[in-house]
Protein backbone atom coordinates (compact mmCIF):
# COMPACT_ATOMS: atom_id res chain seq x y z
CA UNK A 1 0.00 0.00 0.00
CA UNK A 2 1.28 3.48 -0.89
CA UNK A 3 1.43 5.60 2.25
CA UNK A 4 -0.01 9.10 2.08
CA UNK A 5 2.72 11.25 3.63
CA UNK A 6 6.22 11.96 2.39
CA UNK A 7 8.89 13.81 4.36
CA UNK A 8 10.81 16.93 3.38
CA UNK A 9 13.87 14.69 2.98
CA UNK A 10 11.93 12.56 0.48
CA UNK A 11 10.83 15.60 -1.53
CA UNK A 12 14.35 17.05 -1.57
CA UNK A 13 15.67 13.73 -2.87
CA UNK A 14 13.10 13.64 -5.69
CA UNK A 15 13.23 17.27 -6.91
CA UNK A 16 14.75 16.15 -10.20
CA UNK A 17 12.83 12.88 -10.49
CA UNK A 18 10.86 13.01 -13.78
CA UNK A 19 8.31 10.51 -12.43
CA UNK A 20 7.33 12.85 -9.57
CA UNK A 21 5.29 16.06 -9.79
CA UNK A 22 5.29 18.38 -6.78
CA UNK A 23 2.34 20.79 -6.74
CA UNK A 24 1.66 23.81 -4.54
CA UNK A 25 -2.09 24.45 -4.23
CA UNK A 26 -2.95 28.06 -3.36
CA UNK A 27 -6.31 29.29 -2.17
CA UNK A 28 -6.28 32.86 -3.50
CA UNK A 29 -4.87 33.13 -6.99
CA UNK A 30 -1.18 32.28 -7.36
CA UNK A 31 0.39 35.23 -5.54
CA UNK A 32 1.97 33.05 -2.86
CA UNK A 33 3.43 30.71 -5.49
CA UNK A 34 4.86 33.58 -7.55
CA UNK A 35 6.46 35.09 -4.44
CA UNK A 36 8.32 31.86 -3.67
CA UNK A 37 7.79 28.10 -3.62
CA UNK A 38 9.60 24.82 -3.12
CA UNK A 39 12.01 24.17 -6.01
CA UNK A 40 10.43 22.08 -8.74
CA UNK A 41 6.86 22.76 -7.63
CA UNK A 42 4.08 23.55 -10.10
CA UNK A 43 1.60 26.22 -8.97
CA UNK A 44 -2.15 25.55 -8.97
CA UNK A 45 -5.06 27.63 -7.79
CA UNK A 46 -7.41 25.18 -6.11
CA UNK A 47 -10.60 26.25 -7.90
CA UNK A 48 -9.04 26.67 -11.34
CA UNK A 49 -7.39 23.26 -11.13
CA UNK A 50 -9.97 21.19 -9.27
CA UNK A 51 -13.42 22.64 -9.99
CA UNK A 52 -15.67 22.89 -12.99
CA UNK A 53 -15.40 26.44 -14.41
CA UNK A 54 -19.18 27.02 -14.36
CA UNK A 55 -20.67 24.85 -11.60
CA UNK A 56 -19.81 24.11 -7.99
CA UNK A 57 -18.73 20.65 -9.01
CA UNK A 58 -15.66 18.70 -10.04
CA UNK A 59 -14.49 18.93 -13.65
CA UNK A 60 -15.58 16.38 -16.21
CA UNK A 61 -13.32 13.40 -16.79
CA UNK A 62 -12.23 14.92 -20.11
CA UNK A 63 -11.37 18.25 -18.51
CA UNK A 64 -9.55 16.56 -15.62
CA UNK A 65 -7.41 14.62 -18.13
CA UNK A 66 -6.67 17.78 -20.12
CA UNK A 67 -5.57 19.75 -17.05
CA UNK A 68 -3.33 16.98 -15.79
CA UNK A 69 -1.82 16.39 -19.20
CA UNK A 70 -0.95 20.09 -19.51
CA UNK A 71 0.85 19.84 -16.17
CA UNK A 72 2.89 16.86 -17.34
CA UNK A 73 0.98 14.36 -15.21
CA UNK A 74 0.26 10.90 -16.54
CA UNK A 75 -1.58 8.00 -14.96
CA UNK A 76 1.64 6.61 -13.48
CA UNK A 77 3.02 9.91 -12.17
CA UNK A 78 3.66 10.21 -8.44
CA UNK A 79 1.88 13.43 -7.44
CA UNK A 80 2.84 15.19 -4.19
CA UNK A 81 0.75 18.09 -2.91
CA UNK A 82 1.30 20.80 -0.36
CA UNK A 83 -1.15 23.61 0.27
CA UNK A 84 -0.95 27.30 1.10
CA UNK A 85 -2.70 27.11 3.53
CA UNK A 86 -2.16 23.42 4.22
CA UNK A 87 -5.81 22.31 3.88
CA UNK A 88 -5.86 23.08 0.16
CA UNK A 89 -3.17 20.50 -0.43
CA UNK A 90 -5.23 17.97 1.51
CA UNK A 91 -8.28 18.85 -0.57
CA UNK A 92 -6.32 18.28 -3.79
CA UNK A 93 -5.09 14.94 -2.41
CA UNK A 94 -8.70 13.88 -1.82
CA UNK A 95 -9.82 15.01 -5.29
CA UNK A 96 -7.10 12.88 -6.88
CA UNK A 97 -8.18 9.93 -4.73
CA UNK A 98 -11.75 10.54 -5.87
CA UNK A 99 -10.65 10.48 -9.52
CA UNK A 100 -8.81 7.22 -8.89
CA UNK A 101 -5.21 8.38 -9.26
CA UNK A 102 -3.06 5.57 -7.92
CA UNK A 103 -0.06 7.40 -6.45
CA UNK A 104 -0.87 10.71 -4.77
CA UNK A 105 0.80 11.90 -1.58
CA UNK A 106 1.09 14.86 0.80
CA UNK A 107 4.19 16.67 1.98
CA UNK A 108 4.23 16.06 5.73
CA UNK A 109 4.24 19.46 7.41
CA UNK A 110 3.86 21.28 4.11
CA UNK A 111 5.75 24.41 3.24
CA UNK A 112 5.99 25.41 6.91
CA UNK A 113 8.06 22.30 7.68
CA UNK A 114 10.15 22.80 4.55
CA UNK A 115 11.04 26.33 5.62
CA UNK A 116 11.62 25.38 9.27
CA UNK A 117 14.16 22.82 8.04
CA UNK A 118 16.08 25.68 6.45
CA UNK A 119 15.51 24.42 2.93
CA UNK A 120 15.61 26.72 -0.10
CA UNK A 121 12.73 28.43 -1.86
CA UNK A 122 12.69 29.76 -5.40
CA UNK A 123 10.70 31.90 -7.81
CA UNK A 124 11.71 29.79 -10.80
CA UNK A 125 8.81 28.11 -12.61
CA UNK A 126 9.69 24.59 -13.76
CA UNK A 127 9.48 23.72 -17.44
CA UNK A 128 7.82 20.42 -18.22
CA UNK A 129 6.56 18.49 -21.22
CA UNK A 130 2.89 17.67 -21.63
CA UNK A 131 1.66 14.15 -20.93
CA UNK A 132 -1.39 12.02 -21.65
CA UNK A 133 -3.83 11.18 -18.90
CA UNK A 134 -6.54 8.66 -19.69
CA UNK A 135 -9.69 7.11 -18.25
CA UNK A 136 -9.96 8.33 -14.64
CA UNK A 137 -11.93 5.85 -12.53
CA UNK A 138 -13.92 7.82 -9.97
CA UNK A 139 -14.22 6.26 -6.55
CA UNK A 140 -17.78 7.20 -5.63
CA UNK A 141 -17.56 5.36 -2.29
CA UNK A 142 -15.52 8.16 -0.71
CA UNK A 143 -18.03 10.90 -1.52
CA UNK A 144 -21.34 11.50 0.25
CA UNK A 145 -24.14 13.47 -1.37
CA UNK A 146 -27.35 15.05 -0.10
CA UNK A 147 -29.28 11.77 0.01
CA UNK A 148 -26.47 10.17 2.01
CA UNK A 149 -26.60 13.03 4.50
CA UNK A 150 -30.38 12.92 4.83
CA UNK A 151 -30.33 9.15 5.26
CA UNK A 152 -27.69 9.46 7.94
CA UNK A 153 -29.71 12.05 9.83
CA UNK A 154 -32.44 9.40 10.22
CA UNK A 155 -29.78 6.97 11.42
CA UNK A 156 -28.04 9.07 14.07
CA UNK A 157 -28.82 6.60 16.82
CA UNK A 158 -26.86 3.86 15.08
CA UNK A 159 -23.59 2.85 16.75
CA UNK A 160 -20.52 4.82 15.62
CA UNK A 161 -22.59 7.09 13.38
CA UNK A 162 -22.21 10.87 13.49
CA UNK A 163 -22.76 13.87 11.25
CA UNK A 164 -20.30 16.74 11.58
CA UNK A 165 -20.29 20.09 9.86
CA UNK A 166 -16.68 21.12 9.41
CA UNK A 167 -15.91 24.74 10.20
CA UNK A 168 -13.09 26.64 11.79
CA UNK A 169 -13.43 27.10 15.56
CA UNK A 170 -14.12 30.87 15.23
CA UNK A 171 -16.61 30.18 12.46
CA UNK A 172 -18.44 27.58 14.52
CA UNK A 173 -18.46 29.79 17.62
CA UNK A 174 -20.14 32.58 15.65
CA UNK A 175 -23.16 30.38 14.84
CA UNK A 176 -26.04 30.25 17.30
CA UNK A 177 -26.88 26.87 18.92
CA UNK A 178 -30.21 26.81 17.05
CA UNK A 179 -28.45 27.39 13.74
CA UNK A 180 -25.97 24.63 14.51
CA UNK A 181 -28.87 22.23 15.01
CA UNK A 182 -30.58 23.33 11.80
CA UNK A 183 -27.31 22.91 9.92
CA UNK A 184 -27.50 19.16 10.41
CA UNK A 185 -30.49 18.99 8.10
CA UNK A 186 -29.12 21.43 5.52
CA UNK A 187 -27.91 20.16 2.16
CA UNK A 188 -24.44 21.58 2.81
CA UNK A 189 -23.98 19.53 5.99
CA UNK A 190 -20.96 17.27 5.95
CA UNK A 191 -21.42 13.58 6.55
CA UNK A 192 -19.06 11.41 8.50
CA UNK A 193 -19.82 7.73 9.03
CA UNK A 194 -17.38 6.01 11.35
CA UNK A 195 -16.86 2.34 12.03
CA UNK A 196 -13.89 0.57 13.53
CA UNK A 197 -12.37 0.46 10.02
CA UNK A 198 -13.48 3.49 8.03
CA UNK A 199 -14.30 7.16 7.94
CA UNK A 200 -16.22 8.79 5.11
CA UNK A 201 -16.54 12.49 4.41
CA UNK A 202 -18.51 14.36 1.82
CA UNK A 203 -15.40 16.26 0.79
CA UNK A 204 -12.52 14.30 2.23
CA UNK A 205 -11.36 10.72 2.74
CA UNK A 206 -12.20 7.15 3.62
CA UNK A 207 -9.90 4.42 4.93
CA UNK A 208 -7.30 7.10 5.52
CA UNK A 209 -4.43 6.58 7.90
CA UNK A 210 -1.65 8.80 6.52
CA UNK A 211 1.81 7.76 7.61
CA UNK A 212 5.25 8.95 6.67
CA UNK A 213 6.76 7.21 3.68
CA UNK A 214 10.52 7.16 3.26
CA UNK A 215 10.80 5.26 -0.03
CA UNK A 216 9.02 5.59 -3.34
CA UNK A 217 7.29 2.28 -3.98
Amino acid sequence: MTLALVSTDWVAAHVDDPTVKLIEVDWDGLDAYRTSHIPGAIGWNWKDALWDPFERQFPSDEEFCRRLGESGIGNNTTVVFYGVPVQFGTYAWWVFKYFGHDDVRLLDGGRVKWESDGRPLTRDVPVHSSAQYRNPDRNQTIRAGRDDVMGEIANLRAPFSIIARTRSIPGHASVSPASRTRALSATDAYRVRCTSHSMRFSTTMRHSNPQTNSDKS
